[in-house]
């Protein structure tokens, strides 16, 4: 995402057999993403016409959408509320535990800009836990 500073901001990662979409304000909204999304290695990338995808999930999996949607929200509220109660050191923590497959793969300053934190803070951590 471009911030107000016009620097990226990495709002989430996803890996190897996982998909990724902007969900809220394309999907459900049908309004441009304000997001980008970028391949940090070689990816396969599928372009679907929205109707078709949407139309095809109303009418073969209708509980999908409400279902996305729920998780989608609880995500969103928990990453909101987890900036709030957490340290950027417990936040790091909690990103390398739920990623260990992948975590020394993905570059420190985007790691930061996740954590919102800078890369000097991040080096910071990461010394004090010995990485």
């Amino acid at each position: 995402m471009l911030t107000s500073k016009d620097d990226y901001a990495v709002t989430g990662f996803t890996f190897e057999n996982e998909c990724i979409v902007d969900f809220t304000q394309s999907f459900l909204f049908n309004k441009p993403s304000m997001i980008s999304i970028v391949a940090g290695c070689d990816s396969t990338v599928l372009q679907v016409p929205l109707n078709a995808i949407r139309d095809y999930l109303i009418h073969n999996h209708p509980d999908l959408i409400p279902q996305i949607s729920a998780v989608v929200l609880e995500e969103a509220y928990s990453r909101y509320l987890n900036l709030h109660k957490t340290s950027p050191t417990e936040r790091y923590l909690e990103l390398v535990e739920k990623y260990p497959d992948f975590i020394e793969q993905i570059p420190l300053q985007d790691i930061a800009s996740f954590l919102l934190i800078t890369p000097t803070y991040l080096s910071r951590i990461r010394k004090n836990l010995h990485f």
